[in-house]
């Protein structure tokens, strides 16, 4: 049975040195500027030669789906993969494959072979490489920094992705200008070469001992599960499918905004959030509600939006999306750093994962319905509705938390004992039940049975698919924990899962506790029917 004292908090000491002071941290983030820079630039580029191919809103709108629909197909597997295999050669092998993408589609426009279909088609080949690596990337800024510095390099990786958004269309708009669409494709390939090279040559982590193997089926699974049950993440998801899905209107309909001046526009987002990430590494020790930063930050881009949509001219429109772009960058650093520290090193990649599926969906999803509301009300009506959901969602997610996790929370505590077994079974042996059995003094049983339905929700977080509380009814004072794990390495996992938060949750049930008594665990494995001899 789990034992040990209480863990006592303190603030994390400051570290030495900014995040791209660590040559880790720096490789990865020169490379994943240099691929966001690709990405934008495809962007700008497909959404230019869609509104030359066929310039409806709803096939505009579809670029943007193209783009950001594989990170809600392919994202949960990419996390789970990257927990489970070597980062860095998931990193090469994503980047090779959308420098493939990004070839195909230069050799298809400069033979003309090029359509609304197949641009819309590569686009999501180079979305599905881009999605892929991001699980990998994101995990990755906590192998490469302390923790001290994990917020200020979350907030960096939002520099750089927003730093890209306004370099890339820029670059794309001054290439297509000076040379033509095809020349932007051919750039495109050279910084994938670089990315390539950077992760080949600069980055190299150290050999991390390597996880205990589990099927995919039940690492995805696992991921899921975690996230269902840690109550801690569910503020920063809800906030985040309620505000992306309305401001996902903005990104899309921007090129129909003002044909001749998108690259302008989207780069005043894109500055925007650089200036709003610089400005929000320097207040972020002043800060003391995350969640009324968030709230700030939604009726900043509010705001802009409506800017967007009632503007007569882009040099209006321009000056409030770099307000909005620093709101989109407050809004999303914080909540992903919330989401972020929280999560222990065992499903950190594949939660991520999930974080950006909520995110990269309720993008795509959302182009496809601000698109197709648009063909019916006009963009600027379109906008107008999209605003005044993020309004009324703000109202709804009032009553959910947003704070930072800490250190009890993603520290292993490795404090359960010896297992007091005669044969230890094989791995996939199961399913295994486990009993654990309290001695509860009379006064305090309306507590006890309250604080361990919370403890409950931890072991189902961590691998248990059945929990349940009984009350022996021949001793009143007795009371009996039961879960279920599927097999017996699935058990071993889920020990080796806990933190010192839950060793201190399960340390504070003592206090209920009779004088004298501990509790007491057993552990039952399935026994199967025996096939009759013939």
């Amino acid at each position: 049975m789990p034992s040990g004292g209480q863990t006592t908090l303190t603030r994390e000491p400051p570290t030495s040195l900014p995040p791209l002071g660590y040559p880790l941290f720096r490789a990865v983030w020169c490379a994943a500027l240099t691929a966001n820079i690709c990405v934008w630039m495809q962007n700008v580029a497909a959404a230019w030669l869609m509104v030359k191919f066929d310039p409806a809103p709803l096939m505009v709108a579809l670029v943007q789906t193209a783009i950001a629909l594989p990170a809600f197909l392919f994202g949960l597997p990419a996390g789970v993969y990257a927990d489970l295999l070597d980062r860095r050669r998931m990193l090469i092998l994503t980047h090779a494959f959308m420098l493939a993408a990004t070839l195909a589609l230069y050799l298809m426009q400069l033979s003309s072979l090029l359509g609304p279909w197949s641009l819309l088609t590569l686009t999501f080949l180079l979305g599905t490489g881009s999605a892929i690596s991001v699980p990998a990337w994101q995990a990755s800024t906590s192998d490469a920094v302390p923790r001290a510095a994990l917020g200020a390099a979350i907030n960096l990786n939002g520099i750089a992705y927003n730093a890209a958004r306004a370099v890339g269309p820029a670059l794309a708009g001054a290439v297509i200008a000076a040379s033509g669409i095809n020349w932007v494709f051919a750039l495109n390939i050279v910084l994938l070469l670089l990315v390539l090279f950077i992760f080949v040559f600069l980055y190299r982590p150290a050999t991390l001992s390597p996880p205990t193997p589990e099927p995919l089926l039940a690492a995805m699974r696992g991921g899921i599960r975690y996230v269902r049950h840690a109550r801690q993440l569910h503020g920063q998801l809800f906030r985040t499918l309620t505000f992306i899905s309305c401001a996902s209107g903005l990104w899309a309909l921007l090129p129909l905004v003002a044909h001749n001046g998108y690259g302008l526009l989207l780069g005043s987002l894109g500055a925007g959030a650089v200036l709003g990430g610089l400005l929000l590494n320097r207040l972020r020790p002043r800060i003391r509600s995350y969640a009324h930063l968030a709230t700030a930050a939604n009726l900043i881009f509010v705001a802009a939006m409506l800017t967007a949509a009632w503007a007569p001219n882009v040099h209006l429109i321009s000056p409030s999306l770099v307000l909005g772009g620093a709101a989109w960058i407050s809004f999303n650093s914080t909540t992903s750093a919330a989401f972020q520290t929280t999560l222990p090193a065992w499903v950190r990649a594949r939660a991520l994962a999930i974080f950006m599926l909520s995110f990269q969906g309720s993008m795509a999803v959302g182009g496809i319905l601000w698109g197709a509301v648009a063909n019916r009300l006009g963009v600027s009506w379109t906008l107008t509705l999209s605003a005044g959901l993020i309004l009324l969602g703000l109202l709804v997610t009032r009553r959910y938390p947003l704070r930072m996790g800490n250190e009890a929370e993603v520290t292993p505590s490795a404090h359960w004992g010896e297992l007091p077994l005669a044969q230890e079974p094989d791995a996939l042996e199961g399913p295994v039940a486990v009993q654990i059995i309290y001695q509860v003094a009379n006064e305090y049983r309306d507590a006890f049975c309250r604080d361990i339905h919370d403890l409950g929700r931890t072991r189902r977080r961590d691998g248990a698919s059945h929990w349940l509380l009984y009350r022996d009814l021949s001793h009143p004072d007795q009371f009996s924990e039961r879960f279920i794990v599927a097999s017996w390495g699935e058990y071993l996992r889920q020990r080796g899962r806990s933190t010192l938060a839950d060793r201190d949750q399960e340390n504070d049930l003592r206090r209920f506790l009779q004088p004298g008594t501990s509790p007491t665990i057993s552990h039952f494995l399935v026994v199967a029917p025996l096939t009759a001899t013939p």
